[in-house]
């Protein structure tokens, strides 16, 4: 039906948003990219070459499109390397990863086959590993990041001073809901949430799913008055009815001189303002310093 196939889509859509932010944040730390980097010494003197490289390319071009993944020695760039002769170790239908050396040169007979099943290997290792690192880090009933990603984030924004902002949010009446209409009814809300979330946000800002009926938007580089918009927009196209709940949020931001989870407490007390003046609004804390003040 159409409203099935209007679902899948967005269940699509959320999976692979939430996929480009996973990989953007652990792009630091791939282990794929560590075990290649420590598998190429032994692999170019199993060569009998000078260099070698694990290329990749991620859009289908030609050539000139492909980019070192890894190379030892390390500081080659790709056009030093003999792509043409490179032998496919694996990948997916977005990434195809060869196995290069340097330009040339010419490889020991019999080894580029010896070794090509023991890259298979490690990559069809590291893409079961990056799966379950995905699922680790993303709530199973919205798709939303969960609290663990979440504080990742925060946990890498405090060690480089990085200035962000976030909302907080809390749905006011979701007790109501799972004691009148069911949990079953009560997830339903908490999927819609997250929808409406997504809608809100821009593609960079992370949706996360902070605990229960509590759900949180970081904004990278944001300010107070980046959070204001989002709160904004997410306000104009909120419809309770439809949802099921109304919502209290609270809203802050940091310029990377205070801790990260000192600027989401900041954000949760601003929240606690909300919700005890009556909820279905929103709260700014202006500042570490600073108590709370109605948001526009």
């Amino acid at each position: 039906t159409v409203t099935y196939l209007v679902g899948r889509a967005r269940r699509l859509a959320r999976d692979s948003r939430l996929e480009r932010q996973i990989a953007a944040v652990a792009a630091s730390a791939d282990g794929r990219r560590a075990a290649f980097r420590g598998m190429l010494p032994a692999t170019a003197q199993l060569l009998g070459v000078r260099s070698c490289a694990v290329v990749s390319r991620t859009d289908g071009g030609d050539v000139a499109d492909w980019a070192v993944r890894d190379a030892e020695p390390s500081d080659l760039p790709a056009s030093a390397f003999d792509v043409d002769r490179g032998v496919d170790v694996g990948g997916d239908d977005r990434e195809r990863l060869l196995l290069c050396w340097g330009a040339g040169e010419t490889p020991a007979a019999g080894a580029v086959d010896a070794l090509r099943p023991l890259f298979g290997i490690a990559v069809e290792r590291f893409a079961h590993l990056a799966a379950l690192r995905r699922l680790a880090q993303s709530d199973g009933l919205t798709g939303l990041a969960n609290r663990r990603f979440l504080n990742e984030i925060l946990d890498d924004y405090t060690r480089r001073g990085a200035p962000f902002a976030v909302l907080l949010m809390d749905l006011d009446d979701f007790k109501r809901v799972n004691d009148t209409l069911g949990h079953l009814e009560g997830d339903q809300v908490l999927v819609r949430t997250s929808d409406a979330l997504r809608g809100a946000s821009r593609e960079r800002d992370i949706a996360a799913r902070y605990g229960g009926e509590e759900f949180c938007v970081v904004i990278p580089d944001g300010d107070l008055d980046t959070v204001r918009l989002l709160e904004a927009r997410l306000r104009e196209a909120w419809d309770a009815d439809r949802v099921g709940a109304h919502y209290s949020a609270g809203l802050a931001a940091g310029a990377g001189d205070e801790p990260a989870l000192d600027v989401l407490a900041r954000a949760d007390a601003a929240l606690y303002d909300a919700k005890r003046e009556g909820g279905a609004r929103s709260r700014v804390a202006a500042g570490p310093d600073a108590a709370a003040r109605t948001a526009p």
